[in-house]
């Protein structure tokens, strides 16, 4: 099964253009993922934590440094120094006038050196392990936002769906509400349709209208949103290959939902690992005042005219033993409220999200048990439309009793379409706080959307 991450993955790689035969909701989701500069500047982070990784276990390594220097002077302590290191130095140098007031003397000197890290306080451990905690933690925070680009996405889309719906709903109401004031007109014209009835039908004709214009404006706002996440071209029109079909989910328990949070909730990993990072960062405080050992060599050359150019060597192990540091308490002190913090944080964070599962679970529960409810509304609306129609065709039935029947029928449409949008927007924002929102799920949602899923 496809994850939200791996999904990411594939998106920072390539984006798939729009189909001609309309966005599906996972096309959708794969386009704002391929787009999204917020998850590449955050796989920009989980890089970079690889590389401080990498950079910690190469600490460890021998490290090589070559000096080149070319000097000249006569400060006596330089001239005595280089002659030594020339093996250039005579019985004549020691003549008091040389000594104290030497010639001027050029040395050119090149040198090798390597030092060798052999104990550091367990520094280069805990850098690792601190590198570890940071790309895990990236990698979380990045899947997580690719679930919430995946939720954000789905949310609009699913807006997009439902006001084309209400749009469609409530044009089709105005069409066939016209379709009766026709008739009503030339009714009228015999006298039989009282005149206030008429008027007042026109009213619920141009309150329909209105419903229609302003639906259809909030699907250009949701078309536009939405367009900007995709990434697609500026103006460039969306047709949804999906609609809002009718689908009923199955939940898995609410225990299960709550069961193992933590690891599927991205967000959450990323805190408890924050605090992880504090612990590390308070032993690395701890170990402050653990010695420094180290190696080192060298290979130095000296020459003055290149006559000549003694190699000499020196090698040891050196030792630096830190004391006296006032402040190494303080330090670890601030590290450790650092750990509880993050700790705390993680724990509230795991609160918050265990009441949005709760709170959704019954949201989804009242919209099920709404839905029977809002069917057998429009049902009794369709049968009041079917009865007044022919009376109102004989003459028995005031148009305006048509034209409330046709708004009560469109009312009882729009009523059932949110029960509908509220089932699937429910669910996936269900999903999304439990930390099941994966690509498995998108695509369940998506094919549900379109009637696909039985």
């Amino acid at each position: 099964m496809k994850t939200i991450m791996t999904v990411v993955g594939l998106a920072l790689l390539s984006a798939p253009a729009m189909a001609d035969g309309g966005v599906s909701l996972s096309s959708a989701v794969r386009m704002t993922l391929g787009h999204s500069y917020d998850l590449k500047s955050r796989s920009a982070l989980v890089e970079q934590a690889r590389a401080a990784v990498r950079r910690a276990d190469a600490m460890s390594l021998p490290g090589f440094q070559f000096r080149s220097e070319l000097t000249e002077g006569d400060d006596p302590v330089y001239v005595f120094g280089s002659l030594l290191r020339q093996s250039k130095f005579g019985m004549s140098d020691f003549a008091l006038d040389k000594l104290n007031t030497p010639d001027a003397h050029a040395n050119f000197s090149n040198s090798v050196e390597m030092n060798v890290p052999l104990f550091t306080g367990y520094r280069i451990r805990d850098y690792k392990r601190l590198g570890g905690a940071a790309v895990a933690q990236g990698e979380a925070a990045l899947g997580f936002a690719g679930s919430a680009a995946a939720f954000e996405t789905a949310q609009k889309y699913l807006v997009f769906s439902l006001k084309n719906e209400l749009a469609r709903l409530a044009g089709e109401a105005a069409r066939l509400t016209s379709v009766e004031l026709e008739t009503a007109d030339r009714l009228k014209a015999r006298g039989l349709v009282l005149g206030s009835d008429y008027y007042a039908a026109r009213a619920i004709l141009g309150s329909l209208n209105s419903a229609r214009t302003g639906f259809e404006k909030d699907a250009q706002a949701a078309e536009s949103s939405l367009r900007v996440m995709m990434g697609a071209e500026p103006g460039a029109r969306l047709s949804l290959a999906g609609g809002l079909a009718r689908h009923v989910y199955q939940l898995p328990p609410e225990a299960e939902l709550l069961a193992g949070l933590e690891a599927r909730r991205g967000d959450i990993t990323a805190a408890k690992l924050q605090a992880d990072a504090a612990a590390i960062a308070r032993g690395i405080e701890e170990n402050s005042s653990l010695p420094q050992i180290g190696a080192f060599a060298s290979l130095t050359s000296n020459t003055g005219n290149f006559s000549t150019n003694p190699i000499r060597q020196i090698a040891g192990v050196g030792l630096t033993l830190p004391f006296g540091d006032f402040t190494r308490s303080a330090r670890v002190q601030e590290k450790e409220a650092a750990r509880r913090q993050a700790e705390n944080a993680a724990l509230a964070l795991r609160d918050g999200v265990a009441a949005q599962v709760a709170q959704y679970y019954r949201d989804y529960e009242g919209a099920l048990a709404v839905l029977p409810q809002a069917e057998e509304a429009v049902a009794d609306a369709e049968r009041s439309l079917e009865l007044f129609k022919p009376l109102f065709r004989q003459g028995r039935q005031s148009v305006l009793e048509v034209a409330r029947a046709e708004a009560a029928l469109m009312n009882a449409r729009a009523s059932r379409a949110e029960v509908i949008f509220k089932l699937h927007s429910v669910y996936t924002a269900l999903m999304f706080v439990s930390g099941r929102l994966d690509w498995a799920a998108v695509e369940s949602v998506s094919a549900a959307l379109s009637g696909d899923k039985k």
